[in-house]
């Protein structure tokens, strides 16, 4: 199945109830997945979640129908999203952001998923 990764991110924006309503919920600058209820803050004024790990406003809810436990899924919207910026890796004792090393470029990340999400 193919997803639209572009119309994916209106799913991370005035979100609060699409989170409540969620179990599972994953954040595509981190890229990490969590259950809903570790969500607790939002943005004052549009409802939209704040990532529990990495506090940047990138979470979408599994209620969404889209694959927010699937790594690769959160990856792909990472490229599209934050093209050039690396992904965290968080310090599980702070949640710290610590470099991980890794840059991709969105075309290598569509190529290594067989192109299983479109930008």
């Amino acid at each position: 199945m193919k997803f639209d990764l572009r119309a994916a991110h209106r799913h991370a924006t005035s979100n609060r109830e699409a989170i409540g309503a969620s179990n599972v919920c994953g954040c595509f600058y981190c890229c990490l997945s969590y259950p809903a209820a570790n969500v607790s803050r939002f943005l004052a004024e549009e409802h939209t979640a704040l990532c529990p790990e990495c506090t940047i406003d990138s979470v979408i809810g599994d209620v969404s129908g889209l694959p927010v436990a699937d790594r690769e899924f959160l990856v792909a919207m990472h490229d599209v999203w934050f093209a050039g910026i690396e992904i965290p890796e968080l310090d599980s004792e702070s949640s710290a952001p610590q470099s991980s090393g890794l840059n991709r470029s969105s075309e290598a990340a569509f190529d290594r998923l067989d192109r299983r999400f479109i930008p």
